[in-house]
This record gives structure tokens, sequence and C-alpha cells, in this order.
């Protein structure tokens, strides 16, 4: 056996002609399921008589073929190796009365030498923050939220404001030509938001309902359309109608009629506990990723191309799903950022590089550290991620129970992991 890079190997192996002629009855049952032989049911005719009609070297081809599956299946299993692709044969020699020789090259579960992860989770955990806390402003800003959500809208006749939700029509063009998505119809424009391209909702400032205005504007160079960047457009706007925002104040009957809360100062207190559970969760994850990316990155890993092209996969259909829960099709994703879906795959090709020796460095230190997980956390595990969905029956039947299982056992033990690594002193 020759080690090749990627986690590759490389054997030969023969399999006698004893071995191969084991395997004519069914070779020729096999090929006779797919010919009509006058007289005989598919899959029914003798092997001689289907050697009459294809020729005894395609029975023998197939025969050989069927002996190689076999050799091979128990070569893996004699030297426990775990593949995670299919293999490359190649045939040397395969001609009647002679053993058939091959040559096989197959991907298998990379070896993973670790680092110092102890001491790395030590180092890690000697710098993470640890004053967490909610600003004044962000609180003031969680407040403007909750109390823009009540706010009411009362129509108006008067020129446009800061702060007045404007509904109008509008058509872009570059050049005199109409730019693709370039037009809207009672569009809301929140006037002050920044939401649109700069100077947009200055322009509708003034401005007052039926009343319609052609201005141009530049594209900032960092426009997110790329084509439009940096370029002159030419904007037609109309105000349909005009609404003024009255925000509810901030007191004690506000707090009680959201329920639960007796006084302004307690819904502060919710909000800001809130936003510092929110901090904390985050600030965690964000350690716990950039603790496993540094021992993954520091860990000597031969990465096999299939796996690597499997998380790809996992990547791009998240990335299609979060499109498409967005109202929009991959395609056309694809058109306005102007890539195919060969080059997306280029471009997380490090993400997924790095997602799998993730996952490697894990299951390598749960090894390690004889990290178990008993069966019962394992079910009860699989158990909460069906009450997930709104229809658990059709997702039992849906989804593999034993899949299942295996994706909470590997939660389960990425979490005990972490839990190890964040103790280390």
């Amino acid at each position: 056996m020759k080690k090749l890079p990627k986690s590759q190997i490389e054997f030969t192996l023969e399999i006698p002609v004893e071995e191969v002629e084991l395997f004519f009855d069914k070779a020729a049952k096999n090929i006779s399921e797919n010919i009509e032989i006058k007289g005989f049911r598919k899959g029914k005719a003798p092997k001689d008589v289907v050697q009459k009609i294809v020729g005894k070297q395609a029975v023998f081809e197939e025969a050989s073929q069927l002996a190689i599956e076999k050799k091979y299946q128990e070569y893996i299993k004699e030297n426990q190796i775990v593949v995670v692709d299919y293999p490359k044969i190649t045939v040397k020699k395969m001609a009647e009365s002679n053993p058939v020789v091959i040559d096989v090259v197959v991907a298998v579960y990379p070896e993973v030498k670790l680092p110092d992860y102890k001491k790395i989770a030590k180092e890690q955990s000697q710098k993470r923050k640890k004053d967490i806390d909610v600003s004044d402003d962000e609180l003031n800003s969680a407040l403007e939220y909750l109390l823009s959500s009540r706010a009411k809208e009362t129509s108006v006749n008067r020129e446009a404001k800061e702060n007045d939700i404007a509904e109008v029509d509008f058509e872009v063009r570059l050049d005199g030509v109409k730019i693709d998505g370039g037009s809207s119809k009672n569009h809301p424009v929140k006037i002050g938001a920044g939401k649109f391209i700069p100077g947009f909702e200055d322009n509708i400032k003034g401005m007052k309902p039926k009343e319609t205005k052609k201005f141009s504007l530049v594209a900032p160079k960092d426009y997110f359309k790329k084509d439009l960047a940096g370029k002159k457009l030419d904007f037609s706007v109309t105000l349909n109608n005009l609404f003024e925002v009255e925000l509810p104040e901030l007191n004690d009957d506000f707090a009680k009629s959201l329920g639960g809360f007796e006084s302004a100062e307690a819904l502060k207190k919710n909000i800001k506990e809130g936003l510092l559970l929110e901090k904390k969760e985050k600030e965690e994850n964000e350690f716990r990723n950039s603790l496993l990316e540094k021992i993954a990155q520091e860990a000597d890993i031969d990465l096999p191309d299939a796996m690597v092209e499997r998380e790809i996969d996992k990547i791009i259909d998240e990335i299609k799903m979060n499109v498409e829960q967005n109202g929009i099709k991959f395609e056309d994703y694809l058109l306005t950022i102007k890539k195919e879906e060969k080059d997306i795959r280029q471009d997380v090709r490090k993400q997924a590089e790095t997602r799998v020796k993730i996952g490697l460095v894990i299951d390598e230190i749960s090894k390690k550290e004889n990290i178990k997980i008993d069966d019962d956390k394992i079910t009860q595990k699989a158990n909460e991620f069906l009450l997930r969905y709104s229809d658990v029956k059709s997702a039992e039947e849906a989804i593999s129970p034993e899949r299942l299982k295996a994706y909470a056992k590997s939660v389960l033990i990425s979490e005990e992991v972490i839990k190890l690594l964040e103790q280390t002193d």
C-alpha cells in the first residue's frame, strides 16, 4: 500500500481465475436482465445461452467486475480502511484463464496530527474579552426601534420632511435606458433612514403629494451594483402619499401597554438584560469559533478533495436556501452578482476547508480525551431536533433515524469538546 497526496492510498489487487469463475452465473443473469432473449424472460436465460448471444468475453468482463468489487470490499474491511470517496480503479490485466490485476487509488479518512490544543485554549482564553456591557447608545437604539415599531402614521398633505414616510413611484435610467430593476410603484421610503442611494431621500424632502420631480445622482464608487458604481443615474420620482410618523412617549403607560412591565424603568432594565445576554452569546460563539479555527489552523491534516467538495456542496445549498428565503431565484442571484456557480464554489473553498478541518479536529480530540455520549442523550437530542419541525410525523418519515442520531451525536461531541477546551487551566 502506497500513500499519495491529499490522503489518498494506492494498492494493487490480483484476483485468481477461480474467484472470477464463481461470478459467471451472476454475470450472465445481470446481462440477460438487460437484453431480449427469445424464449426466456429477462434474467432467466441460462449462462450458456447468454454466452452464445453476447460472447464469452462479455460474460467474463462482467464477472471480472463483480469479482473486483468483492475483492476491493474485502481488502478495505481486512485492512480497516475508512474510505471517503469512490475508488479509481485501473484494470492492468483482464484476460480469460488469467488472474485479473487492478490498481486502486482511493481517498481515505485523513490522519490528524493535533497541535497542543490545551495550550492554545489557555492562550486564547487569556485574550478573551472579560467585561461585556451594554452602552447607553445601544440601549437607546433598541428603545428607538421599539418605539418606531409602535409608531402612529398619519396621512398629511404638506411638504415632505425628515422622518416622514413617503410612498413613491420611481424610475431610474442610465444614459436614457431604464436599468434592470430600476422602477417601483408605491415604494415606501423613510426619509432620513439612509436606505437608498445617497441624495435620493434628500431630493424627496420638500416634495408634496402628487408632485413629480426629476433629478440626477452619481452612484458611489463602492455601490453594490458594480456596473452602476461611479455612474450618473437619472431619476423620475412621483410622491403618491405622505405619512407623518408620531412616536409614542416612553413612559410608564407605554411600558404597561406592552404587558408584564410596571414602569418605563422596568422595561429599560428588561431590554438591557436582553441585549447583554445577546452580546454574551455572540462573544461566546465568536470565541469558540476562533478557538477551533486556531487549533484547526495549526493541526497537520492532508485534506482529501472529496471531503472539501462535499462541504462546498453544503455551503452552496445554504446560500441557495438563504437567497430563496428572500424570494429570489438562485439563478437571478447569480446574474445580479455576475458570477457562475463554479465561481462561488471557488470563493467558498477556503471556508469549506476550515469547516472540514474543524470537524476532523473535534473528532480527534474526542478520541484522545475518550469522550463518550450516552445513547439516551443522543436520542433526547435527536428528538429535540425533530420538535423544531411543525409537522413532526412528516419529519420522522423524511429524515433517516440513523442520520439524525449520527448528527445529534456529532453535535453533543462538539459541545463536550468545546466545554473541555473552555475549562482548560
